[in-house]
């Protein structure tokens, strides 16, 4: 049996993490790799900045000059914030995501009050921190 076939024919998606120090610079190679990768894409959509920690207000002047259209996007943290972003961005549009770690602590954050709410409710002790068990739900929920 021959597994071997010619890939790369389908829609090719960029995801990209950085990491670094405070303020070494992962929001301005971030965004100058989105605005690269608009480009790319032929200009045809917007660049769409989630922002959970003000960055959008240092780039949007770059993203204006660079691709002479407006930043768009919202300023929020929560989970369901981000999932009502992603069913509103259009197919060539670049979604840019600053930082996704206050996301991740958010509906973690979310389902260990869950479930101390429902430990109180049973008249049990209520846990400090998530347990092994609690993974797959979060990370279900991540996977939308």
């Amino acid at each position: 049996m021959a597994l071997l076939r010619e890939l790369g024919q389908g829609q090719g998606f960029l995801k990209a993490g950085f990491l670094g120090f405070p303020k070494s610079g992962k929001t301005y190679t971030a965004i100058t790799l989105a605005i690269g990768l608009h480009k790319f894409m032929g200009n045809c959509g917007n660049l769409v900045f989630f922002d959970t920690e003000g960055g959008s207000e240092y780039v949007a002047s770059m993203i204006r000059a660079q691709l002479g259209r407006p930043l768009l996007g919202v300023k929020a943290r929560a989970f369901d914030d981000l999932i009502a972003v992603t069913r509103e961005v259009k197919p060539n549009d670049v979604l840019f995501v600053d930082s996704i770690t206050h996301l991740w602590r958010e509906l973690c954050d979310s389902h260990l009050k869950n479930v101390n709410d429902a430990l109180r409710k049973k008249g049990k002790a209520l846990r400090s921190r998530l347990e092994f068990q609690d993974w797959n739900p979060i990370k279900s929920t991540w996977a939308q």
